[in-house]
């Protein structure tokens, strides 16, 4: 035997309790007491059967309707199944399967797909409607990230109870007692739920007292959102695992999501009473088993309480999921009462939420500058289509639930992302940083050393007027154009004949991730004999090391010399710099043979005899123990 009971919680909350033991009932759905007892969540009841009237006569109205009456309305799950510190799939601690197994019952269900909507009598196979809901488990929690739709906690808890206390602010009802039950709060051995206005949440327990399950009404939603959602009994959760008869097919969990959308149950909660719904016969009770249609008297002993009210009837809907019927016996909804289901979705409704907030653009928190990562809300994971509708940006880049915006100017961006009927449409603030001189930028010929020469382009970073990456380019005369380097600095390393006498210009470009490169500056010069500088400052003429290394071309010795700390030893040709360390030398050919490798100090110069080389191309390389590096190219005539 099941019943549901019909009480409020402790927020002056109505739920629906559905019991596998026969219990009174403290507190049914009616409207005539609730007035008297609470007038103010009175209120809010009539406020939402006018506005579900409204919406099911003016479904063309612009003020109730969905942005598609007839599109398919897709609710994000979340099931936070409470155990016992059992292994996952066993005990209470019910596998994915199980779960996947409810999810595809209420799709089932809801769109008319279950597999006994065969057993639909003829006389009501014509109102019999597809909701046009689909439940997904979530794949995006509330921070984004990825998930499965399902959390876990082993609870020190034995099992959950449902437990009522009266109202404090009304001495005469009684009120579902939330905290007692402690399945809905985490530091009550339950699970604090997740958004109750982008998830639905179904709680799964060990409920010790025979409950089934409960759900809250919509209607109190605004008051208080923290307990919205379905509380199911771990046995009566899905049709495979650990599920009992003859509550195993998961038709408690379609019962109890069909009070979550505003459905009454079939009978009104009175004798022959008013469930609100037109297409749905009169009857005077609720019925368990499974009855014989057609059902037009009371028959005590199968427990067939809900006959038909009026004789123009052909029977009772005992058979509607919101009778109290097994669940092997339960297979319809109706058209009206999907019209009472899809009201609450419609702009003003207590459920829009789920429309308007689970499939949205988040607003980035400041104005993209260049570029930006834009992310979406999108708990079902929907494939979304991006568009850039108007404004200065491209999409640079699409990843999981997110989108790169690559900035082409300032201004306003309208950016929108589509999913079948879902939209989402943002508008955002692009100030790029430009470019705007090039003052600051020199390109010098320092003599830096006896001998040589070095060409350096110096960048202020101090003053770089939205510049982020600097290119260096050279054209020849022949206008053949070659890219060079890349920083805030660039050294020519131009040492052999016969490019002596040779005009070149550099260029430096500089640019940011908005902007294409741009001409900063830009220096002709000449080649000369050669010339090395390394470890240069980040910008700036600072203290380098350099080394000379004469004659080039040589036939039989050839001199290294080092000189360094940033003198102009042009002025100075004849101080020798006391430098404090070594060198390892090594000349080899072009096929990378090592003909002479050897140390040297680095304060006096080094001779190198040469003489016993084959004539042809060789390399000079130098590391110096201050962690300088150097490579010329030499002549051996």
């Amino acid at each position: 035997m099941k019943k549901i009971i019909l009480l409020l919680n402790f927020m002056t909350w109505f739920t629906f309790l559905l019991m596998s033991q026969s219990r009174n009932c403290p507190m049914s759905l009616d409207l005539n007491s609730m007035q008297i007892q609470n007038p103010a969540r009175y209120q809010r009841f009539v406020y939402l059967e006018s506005f579900t009237t409204n919406y099911i006569n003016n479904q063309s109205g612009a003020s109730y309707r969905l942005a598609d009456p007839n599109g398919i309305i897709i609710i994000p799950v979340v099931v936070h199944v409470l155990h016992r510190n059992e292994t996952e799939g066993t005990g209470l601690n019910i596998s994915l399967a199980q779960i996947q197994s409810q999810i595809d019952v209420l799709n089932e269900d809801f769109r008319r797909l279950n597999a006994n909507r065969t057993n639909t009598p003829a006389a009501f196979a014509g109102v019999a409607s597809d909701y046009n809901f689909e439940f997904r488990l979530a794949c995006q929690d509330p921070n984004g990230n990825t998930t499965n739709g399902v959390t876990r906690r082993s609870t020190n808890k034995t099992g959950f109870t449902f437990s009522t206390i009266v109202n404090p602010n009304n001495p005469n009802e009684r009120i579902t007692d939330e905290t007692s039950i402690g399945i809905k709060i985490t530091n009550q051995g339950g699970q604090d739920p997740w958004p109750t206005d982008r998830y639905l949440n179904i709680w799964v327990g060990n409920f010790t007292d025979g409950t089934l399950g409960y759900a809250t009404w919509p209607a109190d939603f605004l008051t208080n959102p923290n307990v919205d959602g379905v509380v199911i009994s771990t046995t009566s959760m899905g049709r495979t695992g650990n599920v009992t008869a003859p509550y195993d097919g998961g038709r408690t969990a379609t019962h109890e999501v069909g009070h979550w959308l505003n459905l009454r149950h079939i009978w009104g909660d009175s004798t022959c009473g008013d469930d609100f719904v037109a297409d749905t016969p009169v009857q005077q009770n609720s019925n368990f088993g499974c009855p014989t249609f057609p059902l037009v008297a009371v028959n005590t002993a199968q427990r067939w309480f809900g006959p038909r009210c009026n004789v123009a009837d052909p029977s009772s809907m005992f058979m509607n999921y919101m009778d109290y019927t097994d669940d092997n016996c339960m297979n319809v909804f109706t058209n009206g009462q999907r019209l009472r289901g899809r009201a609450i979705f419609a702009a003003g409704g207590p459920r829009a939420a789920f429309l308007n907030n689970y499939f949205m653009i988040q607003q980035p928190t400041s104005n993209i500058i260049c570029t930006g990562v834009v992310n979406l809300t999108n708990p079902n994971c929907l494939a979304p289509t991006w568009t850039i509708v108007a404004g200065p940006a491209t999409i640079n880049s699409i990843g999981n639930n997110q989108v790169t915006i690559q900035a082409a100017g300032s201004g306003t961006v309208i950016l929108r992302a589509i999913a079948g009927n879902y939209a989402s449409e943002i508008n955002l603030n692009v100030t790029p940083t430009p470019i705007v001189n090039s003052s600051y930028v020199t390109i010098n010929d320092i003599d830096a050393c006896e001998h040589w020469m070095v060409l350096r382009a110096v960048v202020d970073p101090a003053s770089n007027n939205g510049v982020t990456r600097y290119y260096w380019t050279e054209n020849d005369p022949t206008g053949t154009s070659q890219s060079i380097g890349e920083g805030l600095t660039y050294l020519a390393d131009i040492y052999v004949p016969p490019l002596v006498g040779i005009t070149r210009i550099v260029y430096a470009f500089g640019r940011n991730d908005c902007s294409p490169p741009i001409l900063l500056g830009s220096k002709e010069y000449e080649y000369r004999d050669w010339d090395t500088c390394t470890s240069p400052p980040p910008y700036g003429c600072g203290a380098f090391v350099c080394l000379t290394s004469f004659p080039n071309p040589t036939s039989n010795e050839l001199t290294i010399s080092f000189k360094g700390n940033g003198e102009n030893i042009k002025e100075n040709k004849t101080k020798k710099i006391k430098q404090t360390g070594t060198a390892q030398v090594r000349i080899f050919d072009e096929n990378q043979k090592s003909w002479i490798s050897l140390s040297a100090k680095d304060n006096e110069d080094l001779k190198i005899p040469v003489s016993q080389l084959p004539k042809g191309t060789y390399y000079l390389d130098v590391s110096h123990s201050k962690g300088d590096h150097f490579r010329k190219r030499i002549l051996i005539e």
